[in-house]
């Protein structure tokens, strides 16, 4: 069987555009090889670390394992640029081939910010970017990436990117099989990411000198489950595997408390206020933690629009969160579309760990 499923309905989809809560594609990877139909690897080390698709003997259960080591420390740029094949774009009447259209995006600042004798001075926290690490990592030459981090990931092709102002749900279910090696100083790490492809570039260019962070984003920091969400130039976590947000407060509802901005005016990344956005938690508002674990994740999103915007976040079948407000950055004359990627991206840990996705699914709602 193909790699990816690609349902009746993408091909309806890609013809005459999805209608409400229409599927547009759906993959459970099936083994030998990732589908270039769908996905883009420019920022997969394909020689060192392949996305490996296989069927764990134990549950039965086939899923795709991306990888980062000591061969990932540099990231990884979108080279070489992706290409839709050619059968994709006559359907879908791409106008372009290549999907390397975007700069590098920031992980942002730490979770949680620390300050000790120990701590890296830039950025308050403890880091294993040392001089050596940050040589090694400049000899992998990948133009655009900070040389102490590590990047492995898949992304959709640019047929498969959507307008944000549309109502958009990504389901998927995953794992993390390996204990963290780090689980106390925030090292930075991104598991999926949502980005906003159009943005006012000439507005935030004092602010956001090397580009936006991800609208949402799931991370695993300390190896606990977070999803962050950005309104304008202030970042807040908004979901947790942990009873409580870094303040130690619980998940009660309300405005987000949690948030750190992002502008690069303001060393430090101090906390930043997001009175516009507005929280409700159902099911014990906690997410379940995916270490060695599978867990159902069910994102439902608008962002950008002009009213109605919001974020779901249901796991294992339950809503935990529903946010409404501003989220997103400021338009500059053209609407956003969607990008979609997953893996592993963050700062550098002399560890090998991997992310294990067992099937993906997309859907479009154009009717809101």
């Amino acid at each position: 069987m193909c790699g990816t499923v690609l349902r009746f309905a993408f091909l309806l989809a890609v013809l005459a555009g999805p209608a409400a809560s229409e599927e547009v594609f759906f993959d459970n990877f099936d083994p030998p090889s990732l589908n270039e139909q769908t996905w883009c690897q420019c920022q997969i080390s394909a020689s060192r670390t392949p996305v490996n698709l296989w069927r764990d003997p134990h549950d039965q259960v086939t899923s795709a394992t991306i990888t980062v080591n000591e061969s990932s420390l540099g990231g990884k740029a979108c080279n070489p640029t992706c290409v839709v094949p050619l059968s994709t774009m006559q359907m879908d009447g791409v106008e372009s081939d290549q999907t390397n259209d975007e700069t590098s995006e920031e992980l942002g600042p730490p979770l949680t910010v620390r300050t000790n004798a120990l701590a890296d001075s830039a950025t308050g926290y403890v880091s294993y970017c040392d001089d050596d690490a940050i040589w090694r990592g400049r000899q992998a030459q990948q133009e655009g990436e900070e040389p102490c981090t590590q990047r492995q990931e898949i992304r959709l092709h640019k047929h498969l990117k959507f307008p944000s102002a549309e109502i958009q749900t990504y389901t998927f279910r995953f794992r993390m099989s390996k204990a963290v090696l780090n689980n106390k100083d925030s090292i930075r790490w991104i598991t999926a990411q949502w980005k906003q492809d159009e943005y006012d570039e000439a507005g935030y260019a004092e602010s956001l000198p090397k580009g936006p962070s991800p609208v949402v984003a799931q991370r695993y920091d300390d190896g606990i489950l977070w999803v962050t969400v950005q309104s304008d130039l202030c970042r807040c976590i908004v979901a947790s595997s942990s009873p409580t947000d870094t303040n130690g407060r619980p998940w009660t509802g309300g405005i987000p408390s949690d948030c750190r901005t992002i502008d690069a005016r303001q060393p430090g990344a101090p906390k930043c206020a997001a009175p516009d956005l507005y929280a409700t938690y159902e099911n014990g508002g906690v997410l379940a933690s995916p270490f060695q674990t599978w867990v159902e994740m069910k994102y439902v999103m608008r962002f950008t629009a002009e009213e109605g915007n919001f974020i779901e976040v249901h796991q294992n079948g339950k809503r935990i969160l529903k946010l409404t407000g501003p989220i997103g950055y400021r338009l500059r004359g053209k609407p956003s579309l969607t990008k979609f990627k997953m893996g592993i991206y963050r700062d550098y840990i002399p560890q090998e760990d991997m992310i294990d996705v067992d099937w993906i699914r997309v859907s479009v709602d154009k009717s809101k």
